[in-house]
């Protein structure tokens, strides 16, 4: 049986190297629901939930050794993410980047 190709998008028109989109779709999926399951839970610095903290923090952290982003911590706990060249990619709990088609 032939090994499926993985799926690549250009991302030359946004200045960036073309790599792997399904990292980078799957990374921004994870960010922008834990952003939402920690909007869920409130801005009280008290009953801040470390765990979904913490794992959000490593998404982040996996997703800038693909690419470099921008991270902006909003003050409802969430975070948005942006491509080094400004190109949105989760903006709170909406993952921007997942309609960008995939190339043949």
């Amino acid at each position: 049986m032939a090994r499926k190709s993985t799926p690549y998008v250009s991302l030359k028109r946004f200045g960036l190297p073309d790599i792997s989109m399904p990292a980078i779709r799957a990374y921004a999926r994870q960010i922008a629901e834990i952003n939402g399951d920690i909007k869920a839970g409130g801005t009280d610095p008290s009953h801040l939930p470390n765990d979904l903290l913490d794992r959000r923090d490593q998404m982040l952290t996996e997703l800038n050794k693909l690419i470099q982003v921008n991270v902006t911590h909003n003050p409802d706990n969430s975070v948005g993410v942006v491509f080094s060249t400004g190109q949105p990619l989760v903006l709170s709990k909406v993952n921007s980047f997942e309609q960008v088609p995939v190339s043949p």
